[in-house]
């Protein structure tokens, strides 16, 4: 009898249809060891070892412990953490529309996979995944405000170099009409500051 065989008594239906079954190294665990439903464990397991279905017989067994599950997660955030520090950076950073919004996606995105882990308690209080997204999100109004003016102080040094009134007149039009595309990404107060700055070059005479 190996490390990985099975006791087939866990009475947890998993989404998929199938019975989770516990290998029998982690026979003795259940969900106050892990902090967790077994099968939220289960999935978090599936995560870090892809390959769990065709090395340990399939993705309903459950054979990784909390603590390795908790070192899993831990190195997973350790690899993520420069790519999620790059994302708030471009946030905070970019001039570019289309990389403003696209580094948003992903941080929610990112956030969403890191805050899974939150109930194996690697992070520090008041630095977990959650918490700074919804500090992020609260913060928009703000963030977006700041990516505004620098895109637009640089729309404005590109406007100077046209020599003709028409030109600038069509480049402005063009500006405008491309931040409308994102109207519904943006928060009102970002749509009306737009909107001022548009009505300020009196384009419609």
């Amino acid at each position: 009898m190996g490390i990985f065989d099975f006791i087939k008594t866990v009475p947890v239906i998993l989404p998929n249809g199938k019975r989770l079954v516990k290998a029998k190294r982690v026979k003795n665990l259940d969900e106050k060891d892990y902090g967790m439903p077994l099968a939220e464990a289960l999935k978090l397991q599936n995560f870090f070892k892809e390959d769990s279905d065709t090395i340990y017989g399939g993705d309903n067994v459950l054979y990784m412990t909390p603590t390795e599950l908790k070192q899993c997660a831990l190195s997973y955030y350790q690899t993520k953490k420069p790519t999620l520090d790059h994302i708030v950076n471009c946030i905070n950073g970019t001039k570019n529309i289309h990389t403003f919004f696209e580094s948003i996606d992903r941080l929610v995105e990112m956030s969403d996979i890191l805050t899974q882990f939150e109930k194996l308690h690697i992070y520090s209080p008041g630095y977990s995944p959650s918490e700074q997204l919804h500090a992020n999100l609260n913060n928009m109004p703000s963030i977006e405000d700041r990516f505004i003016k620098r895109h637009y102080a640089l729309f404005i040094e590109k406007l100077e170099t046209l020599k003709t009134e028409s030109a600038k007149k069509k480049r402005l039009e063009k500006y405008f009409a491309e931040w409308s595309l994102f109207y519904n990404r943006l928060c009102p107060e970002s749509v009306e500051f737009i909107e001022w700055l548009k009505r300020g070059w009196r384009l419609d005479k």
